[in-house]
C-alpha cells in the first residue's frame, strides 16, 4: 500500500490516464508516520450474503465482490498528521480553505491524495520489486475544522 501526493488531474506523460505514480510518494520519516496494514477480511462472503441488489449470473449480489475460496483482502492506513508538509511542499496533502479564491465552491479545507494498493514481486532477483497488479484510488476529503462555541449561564 502506497500513498502519493500532488497527483495531477491529467497525467502529462500520456495525456489521458491518471496514475498515482505521476505524483510524489509519501513515506514515513522526520516525524511523519504512515502506518499501513493489510489482512484477510474474515467471513466476508457470509457478511455480505443475501444483500438486496442486482444479482450476478451465479445468483449472488453483484454489488459486492465474491470469491470462490471466500478470501477477500482488506487494507487500512493511518496518517499521523495530514498538515505535516507545509503549503507549497511537493508532499502537501492538506489544503486549507482559501476565502480569497472565488472559484472555490465552499469554504471547506480538503485532504487530497492517491492510494495505490498493489501486489509487487522481485522477478529478477535484483532486490527491486515490480508491480504485478494494482488499483489506484483518488481521495479528496472535505474537512471543516470550524468550532462553534457557546456559553450559557442560568442566573
Amino acid at each position: 500500500m502506497e500513498l502519493f501526493a500532488n497527483v495531477p488531474e491529467m497525467d502529462e506523460s500520456n495525456g489521458k490516464i491518471r496514475s498515482c505514480v505521476s505524483g510524489v510518494l509519501l513515506e514515513s520519516g522526520d516525524g511523519f508516520l504512515i502506518d499501513t496494514e493489510s489482512y484477510e477480511f474474515p467471513n466476508y462472503n457470509e457478511i455480505f450474503e443475501g444483500i438486496e441488489g442486482l444479482n450476478g449470473d451465479d445468483g449472488s449480489s453483484s454489488l459486492y465482490p465474491h470469491t470462490k475460496n471466500g478470501k477477500v483482502g482488506a487494507a487500512k492506513y493511518f496518517l499521523s498528521d495530514v498538515n505535516y508538509y507545509p503549503s507549497g511542499s511537493e508532499k502537501q496533502i492538506y489544503f486549507p480553505a482559501d476565502s480569497s479564491n472565488s472559484n472555490q465552491q465552499d469554504d471547506s479545507s480538503t485532504i487530497e491524495y492517491c492510494l495505490r494498493i498493489s501486489i509487487k514481486l522481485d522477478y529478477t532477483g535484483d532486490g527491486v520489486e515490480d508491480y504485478v497488479s494494482y488499483i489506484d484510488s483518488f481521495h479528496k476529503v472535505k474537512v471543516d475544522l470550524t468550532g462553534n462555541f457557546e456559553t450559557s449561564f442560568d442566573y
